[in-house]
């Protein structure tokens, strides 16, 4: 097993941050600026959802979105029914569609909403779509460019998990 520290060192810092800077609201909202809504977020790995039909919310996020793989491949999609804002799919497993444990809302697998009970019209709400790449099975939201970041990165053999299979995802309170 390699040690990932070791193959990119960071140079060592001349100062160090004054204690209160890690507690203004202002600075993190400077950092969620310029570091993380303008780069790629780590979403999950293609093994979460192994085959059409399969899903994983992401729990990390109250289960607001859900991975699936669809006829297309694997779209990243609103969990919260349009109707009443009410989380349909929760933790993995399979399904041929979406539904809202309300009032039976229900999706297809690319978040195209195919029933509304007591409407007499198609409502036309359907779910939200985030794009996804992918590098080595990793699944990526945000700029395209991750991608050819990652190729030139000098570690790029160690973050190949083609060959794995995804056993189990635990969860733990910081």
């Amino acid at each position: 097993m390699s040690d990932v520290g070791n193959l990119s060192r960071l140079a060592p810092s001349a100062a160090q941050l004054p204690v209160h800077s890690y507690f203004e609201t202002a600075v993190l909202q400077q950092e969620l600026a310029s570091l993380f809504r303008l780069g790629a977020g780590y979403v999950g790995h293609e093994a979460m959802v192994p085959e059409v039909g399969h899903y994983a919310t992401l729990a990390h996020e109250d289960h607001g979105r859900v991975l699936v793989r669809n006829s297309r491949g694997i779209e990243l999609l609103s969990n919260i029914c349009r109707h009443r804002q009410a989380v349909m799919l929760e933790g993995q497993g399979q399904t041929d569609s979406i539904v809202c444990p309300l009032h039976r809302w229900t999706y297809d697998l690319n978040g195209a909403l195919i029933g509304a009970p007591h409407f007499p019209e198609d409502p036309c709400r359907h779910l939200k779509s985030t794009g996804l790449s992918r590098w080595n099975g990793l699944l990526f939201e945000g700029p395209p460019k991750i991608v050819q970041d990652l190729h030139t990165t000098p570690f790029m053999e160690q973050l190949d998990f083609s060959g794995y299979v995804l056993n189990r995802i635990e969860e733990h309170a910081c």
